[in-house]
């Protein structure tokens, strides 16, 4: 879905309201209990309409009731929604780059500074930028989930046991991890993920524990939680917006609106944290889930693995994603996370509104509103 931005805004001015209506579109696929649905678009919505003064008002449809996950880029880039959130693990073909920078979570430690440095990465660095550009839509910022583990309807300790079981992925990385130990990948939407563990046509989630108990409730078929890190996920953009809906905006409008938006992945990343290990409690004590210590070999066998990875993900991402040599925004990602990792040292990991002051100063506060886009 490759087209130019200027082409889509002049065709989807036509769909987008005017300023003295000041009422637009926001699309998210997932359900209105789910995280990201509710801190980036039901909550930011009011905060945004209390913030513009009614200037600036979302309707958010959620759950893929105006536009599924997958075709939520080009919903966008088309007007039927002025805001939406992308999944850019489901369009490899229409965002590589953006998926090359994913593919980097998997090897993320701490899922705050992920989020941030996705986010700035995707600000920053031209060639993301562009690509978004060249699908149609803006970037607004992007998000980390907790760390994933495995989530079993059998025990995984050792390499062994990894063996032939049906694991549902979540983008290429896991893929790889996944057939590097002898298990096989699933490529499934999460909202598939409960009915496979109860029949039997997946053995295991790569997930974090939020989906235990809230929203998917896995822990009723899932009883094996597996205490291996294995990265984060990041994947396409929390928000795009339409190109004709940010150049309508006034410049004030655009300042708080990017404020908002800092404000909402402050406060999705610490909600995501706190359900995660909410999660995870009330799994092991209301539905019977047992944690699962990996084995030393197992331990080392992902370690191994995280350091090849990081190693040839460049050359891997040329073969195939058909990019052009990535090393350069692959190095800008490692960067910028070691500078939020450093700068989130400095502030309560709870702290909402100190998360949010960062993320302005470092990454919205140093973009020029007038030009963005252009």
């Amino acid at each position: 879905m490759k087209t130019t931005s200027k082409a889509l805004a002049v065709s989807a001015m036509l769909a987008i309201p005017t300023l003295a209506s000041a009422q637009y579109i926001a699309n998210v696929g997932w359900a209105p209990t789910h995280i990201i649905t509710k801190n980036a678009y039901l909550d930011m919505a009011e905060s945004l309409k209390e913030a513009s003064g009614g200037d600036l008002m979302l309707e958010v449809y959620t759950g893929g009731s105006l536009i599924d996950v997958r075709s939520t880029l080009q919903g966008v880039s088309n007007g039927i929604a002025q805001v939406g959130f992308v999944t850019g693990a489901y369009l490899p073909s229409d965002l590589p780059l953006n998926n090359v920078i994913a593919d980097m979570a998997f090897v993320a430690d701490d899922p705050t500074a992920a989020a941030l440095a996705f986010t700035e990465v995707n600000f920053t660095e031209p060639k993301l930028r562009d690509e978004w550009q060249d699908n149609g839509v803006l970037f607004g910022g992007g998000y980390s989930t907790p760390v994933y583990k495995f989530i079993c309807n059998t025990p995984v300790e050792t390499p062994d046991d990894l063996k032939g079981l049906k694991i549902r992925t979540a983008g290429a990385s896991h893929i790889r991890w996944v057939e590097h130990m002898g298990a096989v990948p699933v490529s499934v939407p999460f909202s598939e993920v409960y009915t496979g563990l109860q029949l039997g046509s997946i053995d295991c989630a790569m997930a974090d524990t939020t989906s235990l108990v809230s929203g998917f409730r896995i822990a009723e078929v899932a009883k094996h939680v597996t205490e291996l890190p294995m990265g984060t996920h990041t994947s396409g953009a929390t928000w795009v917006m339409n190109p004709g809906f940010w150049q309508g905006l006034s410049a004030e409008q655009k300042s708080v609106l990017f404020d908002e938006f800092a404000q909402a992945i402050a406060r999705m990343q610490v909600d995501y944290e706190q359900q995660a290990d909410r999660n995870l409690e009330l799994g092991i004590n209301e539905h019977g889930v047992e944690l699962v210590e990996p084995s030393d070999e197992l331990q080392q066998a992902l370690a191994a693995f995280n350091e090849a990875y990081i190693n040839t993900l460049a050359d891997v991402s040329m073969e195939n994603r058909g990019v052009n040599d990535p090393t350069d925004i692959i190095d800008a990602y490692l960067a910028a996370e070691a500078r939020w990792k450093e700068r989130l040292a400095e502030v309560d990991r709870h702290d909402t509104e100190a998360i949010a002051s960062l993320l302005k100063e470092a990454v919205y506060d140093q973009l020029d509103l007038a030009s963005y886009g252009l």
